[in-house]
């Protein structure tokens, strides 16, 4: 393994486990680079800034997480099994993320971050809204449900994450997450479909 790419690693890891733990603001360079047991000559390195970093995380965790749901969406299982899957998945990103990191990933402002966003948010949904209509077309989604509603709704998750009345009936936004996902997945299954 190349060493630049094993510190690179280790930077990336020490900043997941410290956003999600403490938000991305309160976290600084020097502790990213004492928890990764590198020096910040070798952080600047490989990153402009703190912003950079959170830009290059970002990516690493959509590209994993797309290979999660690929490898997940591939397996020969029914369409139920598939979502419990999913739903797990998804529950396992969300118990590792605190509140502050949930509502400043939200409220992000870097251009470059929210254009990243935009990007992989719009093939994700695309992506999404093949299989919706697959499904949908096996009988695993209520007829009545349109894929294009669930993609609609799914838009709107992060809103429903922002709106402070609807957060307030969680204990943390994890709970709430978890909710929301149940909510949705097991909301548009076809109820008769074995």
């Amino acid at each position: 393994m190349d060493t630049s790419n094993k510190k690179v690693g280790q930077i990336l890891q020490a900043a997941e486990t410290l956003f999600y733990r403490y938000g991305l603001k309160k976290v600084t360079v020097e502790e990213i680079c004492r928890e990764g047991r590198v020096s910040k000559m070798t952080f600047y390195k490989h990153f402009r800034n703190k912003d950079d970093l959170i830009l290059k995380m970002m990516r690493a965790l959509v590209k994993s997480s797309s290979e999660k749901y690929r490898g997940i969406m591939k397996k020969d299982i029914p369409y139920p099994e598939k979502v419990k899957e999913m739903i797990r998945m998804k529950l396992e990103y969300a118990e590792k993320m605190s509140s502050d990191f949930i509502r400043e990933y939200l409220e992000i402002a870097n251009p470059e971050i929210l254009s990243f966003m935009t990007e992989s948010t719009g093939e994700s949904l695309s992506m999404l809204l093949d299989d919706f209509r697959k499904a949908a077309e096996e009988g695993w989604i209520r007829k009545e449900v349109k894929p294009e509603f669930i993609i609609y709704f799914i838009n709107h998750f992060s809103d429903m994450m922002k709106d402070q009345k609807l957060m307030g009936l969680y204990k943390d936004p994890a709970e709430a997450i978890a909710e929301l996902i149940n909510f949705f997945f097991y909301g548009i299954m076809a109820r008769d479909k074995k």
